[in-house]
């Protein structure tokens, strides 16, 4: 982004209203703590100093949902990934056991090797239609 460092115009404020925002949360983390802290840091500087007045209790609200909603969505996004791990691991499980069972091993010599229940491997022969 080009911008002049010496402009006092909004875009420049408010740029150095995030910068204040990324130094005060690496700092403080996502916390009530930073909000004040970025808040009073940019009056100091005159970053968007009349419009953070006028609207203190309103910019905290906001920037603390704004907070919470980053937080939710990256245990969202972790239990995406988890669930694509389980089932890649799931997917994994089932064609092990299918190459075994093609090659005519025992359903608890397949279990053992693969270290899962009895059950389970019969529950992916059945899932597979191998086994009725």
């Amino acid at each position: 982004m080009i911008y002049l460092q010496d402009s006092d115009d909004i875009i420049n404020q408010y740029i150095g209203f995030c910068r204040v925002c990324n130094e005060q949360v690496a700092l403080h983390g996502r916390t009530l703590k930073a909000v004040k802290e970025i808040i009073r840091i940019c009056r100091d500087r005159n970053l968007l100093r009349e419009y953070l007045s006028e609207r203190e209790m309103e910019v905290e609200e906001i920037m603390l949902t704004l907070f919470e909603q980053e937080h939710v969505w990256n245990i969202e996004r972790n239990n995406i990934r988890l669930a694509a791990l389980e089932e890649g691991i799931m997917q994994n499980k089932t064609q092990t056991v299918l190459k075994m069972f093609r090659r005519n091993m025992p359903v608890e010599d397949i279990a053992d090797i693969s270290e899962i229940s009895v059950e389970e491997v019969d529950d992916i022969l059945k899932k597979a239609m191998v086994i009725h």
